[in-house]
């Protein structure tokens, strides 16, 4: 279009729509820029990120040496990919990475040494020669304010949330395999959990758990017995006659003290510790009183 080049993508988003993107191709992209050689590239091949990785783990464990993994999920960068392309996904993945802070090149300072890798479309690692929690810390925090400020490509701006998982080689395990799993995990606690916090070390998260657990076992067993959860109904309308077609009922407990919990968060406990049946019992016969 008057000499300039468009490219269209065409997606389907049900039986009677679709969306099209339209996007100027620009003879330079971002993605495209060389390096300064100021910044050494971090692995962004995920298996030679893991090869290093295992090889980091061996060696800490022979010279009986710390060494943590932080694993920072990265929310947004699906969504981007879904309603845009994949190719703007890896570009602002790309652009957020470019312009994270430098790792110390020697371990004289108070930050310990660390490098980078990239395990998925929206997940990072960083290995620590360290286990001192202040400094991961206060390193994983400056990363994570680095991600979250906005990352501006074209005349288009996107916002990143991070959450960082940390665990500790012997502390946490000894395998590589379960330190990142268990590094992941603690990454979805902070996910899960919405607090505001960037980062939680897997020691924290299943202590955390496992008392946050109990007590919503005994909450829960309570709530049922006094008729605390209940159903909430939310109408079904015919658009053309604005008729109303059907009620759906979604569960709802409203503590006292927590606010309104999630049905996620309670019925893996419900199915977990056998209250499930009696959960069940409890609502129907709501539903019953309900409906009369």
């Amino acid at each position: 279009d008057g000499g300039i080049e468009y490219n269209a993508q065409a997606s389907p988003r049900g039986p009677d729509r679709a969306v099209c993107i339209v996007r100027r191709v620009d003879s330079a992209r971002a993605d495209d820029i060389a390096d300064t050689g100021a910044r050494p590239p971090p692995h962004l091949d995920r298996r030679g990120f893991l090869q290093r990785f295992k090889e980091s783990t061996s060696w800490a464990a022979m010279r009986e040496t710390p060494l943590a993994l932080a694993v920072i999920h990265i929310d947004g960068i699906a969504d981007i990919a879904q309603v845009l392309a994949s190719q703007v996904s890896e570009q602002v993945m790309s652009l957020a990475i470019r312009r994270l802070p430098l790792p110390p090149q020697t371990a004289a300072g108070a930050e310990p040494p660390w490098y980078l890798g990239q395990l998925g479309d929206s997940l990072l690692a960083l290995v620590f020669e360290s286990a001192d929690r202040e400094p991961i810390e206060a390193c994983l925090a400056k990363v994570c304010s680095s991600l979250r400020e906005p990352v501006r490509t074209g005349d288009a701006e996107f916002h990143l949330t991070p959450c960082a998982g940390v665990a500790i080689l012997g502390q946490d395990a000894a395998a590589p395999k379960l330190l990142l799993e268990q590094a992941r995990a603690a990454a979805m606690e902070v996910r899960r959990s919405g607090s505001g916090q960037d980062v939680r070390f897997f020691t924290d998260t299943l202590k955390l758990r496992t008392l946050a657990r109990m007590d919503l076992t005994r909450e829960l067993r309570d709530a049922i017995a006094n008729g605390d959860i209940r159903l909430r109904y939310t109408g079904r309308h015919d658009l053309k006659s604005g008729r109303l077609a059907a009620c759906v009922g979604y569960l709802r407990w409203q503590h006292p003290l927590r606010g309104e919990i999630r049905p996620a968060e309670f019925l893996r406990v419900a199915a977990a510790t056998g209250l499930a049946a009696s959960l069940s019992r409890a609502v129907l016969a709501h539903l019953r009183r309900d409906f009369s």
